[in-house]
């Protein structure tokens, strides 16, 4: 019968510990892996699996419809971008949906210059 001393059973404790979170971490990076690689039409992807984190761009879908679409980029997969409808985009990430408004709002507004030399007049008036 063999007796192993404290330290050893720490040291085998480590080690078995240390290889279980390497293949978590293995089995975490396959599966990210998978969610990057689904296919790619935006009717079969789980958009909220892959951690949406912002809005990056805006278009129009190339169907007949010509709805917009926007170019999504999520955490899980970095290097690559996934169109998301704008339906979708209303329903699943309302919150980056007006980030993204908030940030380019000032491509949809026309600023005429009256406005701005009206503004100025009245702010001349009261100094």
């Amino acid at each position: 019968m063999t007796f192993f001393k404290e330290t050893d059973c720490q040291l085998l404790l480590s080690q078995i510990v240390n290889q279980i979170e390497h293949t978590d971490n293995k089995l975490s990076s396959i599966i990210n892996e998978k969610k990057c690689q689904s296919d790619s039409s935006h009717h079969s992807i789980d958009y909220l699996s892959l951690e949406p984190e912002r809005i990056v761009s805006i278009t129009r879908s190339r169907s007949s419809s010509q709805q917009l679409e926007f170019l999504l980029k999520c955490t899980h997969c970095p290097k690559k971008l996934f169109f998301i409808s704008n339906e979708k985009a209303k329903e699943l990430v309302p919150d980056l949906l007006i980030d993204f408004y908030e940030r380019h709002i000032n491509w949809f507004i026309k600023k005429s210059s009256n406005t701005n030399h009206h503004r100025s007049r009245l702010s001349n008036r009261y100094k």
